[in-house]
């Protein structure tokens, strides 16, 4: 079974989910990042969202400094 990498970066209206090879999708919170990572992948490969495996990785926040 394929597995797609996926990085998820945090932005100020959710999660942007960069899926490796394929694009960028997007989701309101990291809950419902698998769900819009495979309706992305199954559209636009043309197969069935339960025949490939997603790993998402959330990337590191990084805390602005105190000055």
């Amino acid at each position: 079974m394929k597995t797609y990498s996926v990085r998820a970066k945090r932005w100020e209206h959710g999660w942007e989910l960069h899926i490796d090879g394929l694009g960028v999708t997007q989701s309101d919170d990291l809950d419902d990042a698998e769900t819009m990572v495979r309706d992305y992948i199954s559209l636009d490969l043309g197969v069935p969202p339960e025949s490939f495996a997603v790993e998402i990785t959330p990337e590191p926040q990084h805390e602005p400094h105190a000055s």
